[in-house]
């Protein structure tokens, strides 16, 4: 068919004007999250920074990640926009929806070039625009869209050049200049988008449509091109730290995309991610997950596989080729049955070698091309098929070419609909802008110092006044801060020293050493906020920060804002401080075996000062023996995208990872594997689990207390319990012996009785070849299986029947017992502790129910955690040689009711007794309801139905009416019961009620339930006759009682403790101080340990839980005062300090530890060294006072190599900007020559045999066998006359695929979308590939 008209360029001028309001219309008014929020906030100083790679005011110093690739084009956009006063949000959709035009214009100009009629080619624009791949991002991340939208230029230019349209030097420059508008944020996506450009032009060179000479200079632009973002890549590559080991890992990016949602174009495992009910990328979660769009996109890729079997040009040979790339490359590593051999091998590359082309999704928009080229070409051929059997039909040509775009424009409902974007801000709060305006005045950074933690930490800044994902802090700027988000771009060390820090804070768990262990990171301001969506953030209750900090005498100076919970953001400065650069002696230097966070559990435990820096044992340049043994290098296994709960429990020796990845935590210590702390059991050398919630690949938090080794502990209250992975009749728990072992008898206690988990119906114990089934009461009996007693390596039991089949359904066991085997638990040290060295032990407590506010108490009990150990700390470590040790520690107050009665005995009076306490949790115990303090509460535990109290007095009292203070779940009526007699009365407000005259010694107020409450919470009761309000003073010290603390076991002889603190420790679960004493003196004591193994137990009281042990050697020698810095010059990349005379000294910065920084003294640089595990340092040798020059060393190279790439990759930029403007003139003026007639493709020839060997064993090896099956019987079929049938055939599959991902395919049917597309797929690539060129179906006309 011919058309020479206009009709689809004035159609696509309509489209891109709809385009444009449609991104309008996307939550009008507010700014959303697009690939960096700076953007619309302060675009100019954002993008000013991208000049300097050392960025101190961010997370302890980082490198922006690829901060260059910003300047142009997209960051050039927003700061034109911003001088031009548009609002950020308008500026941010008219950014999209150019993306968008530019997408679907390229595309539309490629497919009149390869030589489509008009409509057709419109068609092949929208196509490629309104792909899931650009739908999906475009609203999200533009950094990566741009790439791929700007493609088809690229395309557009070789093909240009091939049909003798642009000569090779322009063709050259306008490559180039097509790859510069890339823009270099993402440098993998703008990588991934080259491929099909490179095909099309070596296949152009074999086929004589342009010569080697010409590719070379076009393949020597496109290099030109990249240079102004790959040689800062380069050097990036060499000093930032590996933060792609801790990232998604192969199996998260390739195991959702199979066949079926590769070859539609739902490519990214992102677009399948949800944050509580809200999709991450919203349009590509609607695009990947809604039937009638899965269907749409899967008809779409179908027609356009079809549509290039149908192309009457060779060039859909390289069409195909790259296609069939950029299938391999989604597809080759995901595996399944219809997956590749090479499957395996090519996850532990992307996670090794080839890990940052991990995200095989961006190469997604080579595949769009091509078949959305196809896609017009199928249209046009069915269109003038149709015609020519129903003439009549002439007139209304152009309709049934555009009939199909209405197929097409439904993939854009997410925009119709305003559901492609996450939700938005109008503005940030006033309370972050009056934040960031206090903190730039108090803690600017530089050589004044300064610097911020915000608490609590979230893997992403998820408001509740909108998402911005960057911290609101960061996007405003001016205020260096400190956040642990998900994975920050600093050193491994860092990651795991920040997170250990905010979870000290973050759960309460600080002691007074927190403001000493703040100022040695150069923290001197903690924020709070509370306004994060912790449901979706996962993020731990801001009340537990405030009594962190409050614990450790911090000093609230600022607050802005308010909420229910108390001010929005809350601003506290540290006591101490010290100078950006330390000087210590370097015999002062503690030498520390353990992990960077080991620094926090010694100044805990009153063994580090402050200001006294450590140094890893077996750090390079460092030869000492430990002063100080640690257990924090523990081998355990990390969940990476988890900020919150996210180790595993710790893992023995020889447990094998779950998750399969290269890296499976933060770095520890120097010493790797063989230095960490492993579990050890006593008869046992594992016990494992299909399944865990205690393990790292546990859907949601990691709950350490239950994992496996919950069911051998023998304690009831604890349990296993199995993850959402896999079905309930799968799962399974082994106890593997430590050698052979008779077993008789096998005692299992099911869980019962939690909602959360199917009741078990049938086990099987497996023992050797023993394979013994048993029934099992659903009430939690114990079942009992009894074996023959034959010797077997280990047991297993198996859950057969569960009382639901659901997939993902959780089971649990209780304990299990064999024979009288007693498998405890210890934890065991490597390696043996040096003479005279401190040994320091932690463990994580539990976590209680409620949280501090303002009103009402916040109760929940997904929050309540067990304690890992409950048991209670168990450590096995050997002595070098004898030691005297004096023991000491912390402890917190546990939730249980013996720990609610501490708060009574401060006083004389009986207590009042409480039917029930929310979570046993002290802090909301009965003596709150009567303290006469409204701020807090007794709250009732949901199990109870009668919540009530009791009170008892000594002597008669006379009572005659009551009140209860009115608040969220306050009672509505009371049940006053005394001396057998019963009163019912309705409470209103805070009025007193009026009761019977009783007199008693007893009375029993039963309350009454509001409707719908699940408890009730009693912020303030009153009785008219007696006075039973009796205040708390929270800083009434608990006793110093010897005996009363938990009992320590040291080679199982019992130590008796004594716990100080105050009631406030009580309350708040803050850790109390515990030291070992003798029981009849109350005297401190000392602990005698001969050179060997030993082992130390701390046995838990009702009332008392250890959470660290500390055993120091009887004398401590105080370190010397160190040599004196003075300040000269502080700069991101260049510094300068006078230090006066002295000895051997360590210079420590409290930045992340880089090898790009160095240290020269006359010119001569020091050796670096890492402090404290993290930080950067150097050995100065002894001398007189000497000037100390610190410089970023890649700076320098960085001042280069960016001026002289963007100088490189801009000339050419500027160059198509000179063509296009003198093509203009020359227009304009009349100038122009007469179009040059198009070259024709060359005509196709059937591939050799030699070919087609290679091809079938490249798609046996990277397609895999299904889809080779398909090739070989496309390639089979291409000769004969009914290959168009053939090729329907795979575009039809593709199409079914999408349907059976449509409707949801029945577990019998699992796979066999991706089997039919791969076969599909095959099909098409088969034709392509061995066909002869066939008569013309297409008329071929100039664009």
């Amino acid at each position: 068919m011919r058309q020479t008209d206009r009709t689809g360029a004035a159609i696509a001028s309509c489209l891109y004007a709809l385009v444009t309001v449609l991104m309008l219309l996307q939550q009008p008014g507010a700014t959303t999250y697009d690939t960096r929020a700076e953007l619309t906030e302060r675009p100019g100083s954002f993008l000013s920074g991208a000049f300097t790679l050392w960025h101190p005011g961010s997370n302890f110093g980082e490198f922006q990640n690829q901060a260059y690739g910003y300047l142009f084009p997209q960051g050039t956009w927003f700061v034109v926009t911003d001088a031009l006063t548009m609002p950020g949000w308008v500026s941010q959709r008219l950014w999209s929806a150019l993306i968008l035009i530019v997408a679907c214009e390229g595309a539309r100009r490629v497919a009149r070039a390869i030589g489509l009629s008009d409509l057709p080619a419109l068609l092949a624009g929208v196509v490629f625009a309104f792909s899931p791949r650009l739908l999906g991002t475009v609203s999200v991340q533009t950094g990566e869209s741009l790439p791929g939208a700007v493609m088809p230029w690229l395309v557009l230019v070789v093909v240009l050049h091939l049909r003798g349209r642009v000569p090779a030097l322009r063709a050259a420059v306008l490559s180039g200049a097509a790859v510069v508008c890339m823009g270099g944020v993402n440098a993998v996506e703008t990588a991934a988008c080259l491929p099909l450009a490179m095909i099309v032009m070596v296949w152009g060179v074999r086929r004589g449509l342009t010569s080697v000479r010409a590719a070379a200079a076009w393949f020597g632009a496109i290099g030109v091109a990249c240079l102004w973002w790959a040689l800062p890549l380069l050097l990036l590559a060499q000093y930032a730290p590996p933060f792609y080991a801790y990232v998604e890992s192969s199996r998260d990016t390739t195991a959702l995309v199979g066949w079926s949602e590769a070859s539609r174009g739902d490519s990214s495992w992102i677009a399948y991610l949800v944050s509580g009910d809200q999709p991450w990328w919203p349009a590509a979660f609607h695009l990947a997950t809604d039937p009638v769009l899965v269907v749409a996109a899967a008809v779409v890729a179908g027609v356009g596989l079809v549509g290039l079997t149908l192309l009457d040009s060779s060039i859909k040979r390289p069409l195909m080729l790259a296609a069939a790339l950029g299938l391999t490359c989604l597809t080759v590593a995901h595996g399944g049955v219809a997956g590749t051999p090479v499957a395996g091998l090519v996850r532990d590359l992307l996670d090794g070698p080839l890990q940052i082309f991990r995200n095989v999704h961006k190469i997604d928009p080579v595949v769009r091309l091509p078949l959305a080229i196809g896609f017009g070409c199928a249209v046009a051929a069915a269109t003038e098929v149709l015609l020519d059997r129903m003439p009549r039909l002439r007139q209304a040509e152009r309709l049934l070419l555009l009939a199909p775009l209405l197929v097409v424009l439904v993939l854009g409902r997410p925009y119709l609909e305003g559901e492609a974007r996450t939700p938005g801000w109008d503005a940030i709060p006033s309370d972050w802008q009056q934040a960031r305006a206090y903190l730039a005045e108090h803690a600017p950074g530089g050589i004044e110092g300064g610097r911020t933690l915000v608490v609590p930490g979230s893997r992403f800044a998820q408001q509740d006044w909108g998402w911005t994902l960057d911290e609101p802090l960061t996007i405003l700027g001016q205020a260096p801060i400190v956040s642990r988000s998900q994975v920050p771009l600093i050193p491994g060390e860092s990651i795991r020293f920040l997170a250990a820090l905010d979870q000290e804070i973050a759960t309460g768990r600080a002691t007074e050493a927190l403001g000493g262990e703040l100022a040695r990171a150069g923290i001197t301001h903690v924020v709070i906020r509370r306004d994060l969506l912790r449901d979706l953030t996962d993020s731990p209750h801001p009340g537990a920060s405030a009594v962190s900090l409050a614990r450790a005498g911090l000093e609230r100076v600022a607050g802005f804002g308010r909420t229910p919970d108390g001010a929005a953001i809350e601003v506290f400065e540290v006591p101490e401080a010290f100078t950006s650069l330390r000087a210590t002696d370097v015999d002062d230097v503690v030498t520390v075996r353990g992990a960077s966070e080991s620094v926090l559990a010694l100044q805990d435990g009153g063994l580090l000062a402050p200001g006294r820096p450590t140094v890893l044992e077996g750090e390079g340049g460092w030869d000492d023996d430990a002063d100080v043994v640690t257990d924090s290098d523990q081998r355990r296994e990390r969940a990476f995208g988890n900020n919150d709960e996210s180790l595993s429990a710790i893992m023995t020796a020889e447990e094998p990872w779950r998750v399969e990845r290269s890296v499976h935590n933060y770095p520890g210590g120097p010493g790797g594997p063989t230095a960490q702390v492993i579990a050890d059991y006593d008869g046992l050398t594992s016990v494992t689990a299909s399944s865990a919630q205690g393990y790292a690949d546990n859907y949601g938090p990691v709950l350490v207390q239950a994992g496996p080794a919950a069911a051998i502990d023998g304690d009831l209250d604890t349990q296993w319990v199995s993850s959402l992975a896999g079905e309930p009749d799968d799962q399974w728990l082994r106890l593997t012996f430590d050698g052979p072992r008779a077993v008789h008898r096998v005692t299992i206690t099911p869980l019962a009785g939690d909602l959360a988990v199917a009741p078990i119906r049938t086990l099987e114990v497996v023992a050797g070849d023993q394979h013994e089934r048993v029934e099992v009461n659903t009430s939690g009996a114990p079942a009992v299986v009894q074996l023959d007693g034959s010797a077997v390596d280990s047991v297993e039991i198996r859950v057969v029947a569960a009382a639901s089949a659901a997939r993902g359904a959780r089971v649990g066991l209780r304990e299990v017992a064999i024979d009288g085997l007693t498998p405890d638990r210890t934890l065991v040290l490597p390696g043996a502790v040096p003479q005279g060295a401190a040994l320091t032990f932690a463990t994580t407590p539990g976590r209680r129910a409620c949280s501090v506010v303002l009103g009402t108490p916040d109760c929940d009990v997904a929050r309540i955690r067990d304690a890992e150990e409950k048991s209670g700390l168990d450590r096995t470590f050997t002595l070098a040689e004898g030691a005297r040790l004096k023991l000491g520690g912390h402890v917190v107050a546990r939730s249980t009711p013996e720990a609610a009665r501490l708060l009574d005995r401060v006083e004389r009076r009986p207590p009042v007794l409480a039917s029930s306490t929310f979570g046993a949790d002290p802090r909301v115990a009965a003596r709150f309801a009567y303290d006469n303090q409204p701020t807090t509460s007794w709250v009732s535990d949901n199990g109870d139905l009668y919540p009530t109290l009791t009170f008892r007095w000594k002597r008669l009292r006379t009572i005659t009416g009551i009140k209860v203070a009115s608040g969220e779940d306050a009672p509505v009526g009371v049940v006053v019961t005394a001396h057998g007699r019963v009163q019912a009365v309705g409470l209103t407000g805070d009025t007193t009620v009026a009761l019977d005259r009783v007199r008693t010694r007893e009375l029993v107020v039963r309350f009454e339930k509001a409707p719908g409450a699940g408890h009730v919470a009693v912020s303030e009761i009153s009785l008219t006759g007696v006075d039973v309000a009796n205040p708390l003073p929270l800083d009434t010290p608990t006793g110093a009682v010897c005996g009363l603390g938990p009992t320590v076991y040291v080679d199982g002889v019992a130590y008796s403790t004594r716990v100080t603190g105050t009631m406030a420790d009580v309350v708040n679960g803050s850790p109390l101080a515990l030291e070992a004493c003798d029981k009849d003196t109350g005297r401190g004591i000392v602990v005698r340990l001969d050179p060997g193994q030993h082992r130390v137990h701390a046995v838990p009281t009702a009332e008392f839980f250890v959470t660290d042990l500390v055993s120091r050697p009887k004398d401590s020698a105080s370190p010397s005062p160190g040599r004196r810095v003075t300040l000269e010059r502080w700069d991101d990349s260049e510094r300068t300090a006078v230090v006066s005379g002295g000895s051997e000294t360590l210079l420590s910065v409290p930045e992340n530890y880089n090898d790009g920084w160095v240290a020269e003294v006359d010119g001569k640089e020091l050796t670096p060294i890492r402090v404290d595990g993290w930080q950067q340092g150097w050995i100065l040798p002894e001398s007189g006072e000497v000037t100390v020059e610190l410089s970023f060393r890649p700076q320098r190279t960085y001042d280069v190599v960016l001026p002289l790439g963007i100088a490189a990759s801009g000339s050419l930029l500027l160059a198509a900007l000179v063509v296009a403007l003198l093509s203009v003139v020359r227009r304009r003026r009349g100038l122009a020559a007469e179009p040059v007639p198009f070259t024709d493709w060359p005509p196709d020839a059937p591939p050799s045999g030699v070919v087609c060997w290679v091809a079938g064993g490249a798609a046996l090896l990277f397609l895999g066998p299904i889809a080779t099956v398909g090739l070989v019987i496309g390639m089979l079929a291409s000769p004969r006359a009914r290959w168009v049938h053939v090729a329907a055939t795979g575009g039809a599959f593709v199409a079914l695929s999408g349907i059976l991902d449509a409707l949801g395919r029945p577990e019998t049917l699992d796979g066999a979308a991706d089997v039919i597309a791969a076969v599909g797929v095959g099909l098409v690539i088969g034709v392509v590939l061995g066909v002869p060129d066939q008569p013309a179906a297409l008329s071929e006309v100039e664009p």
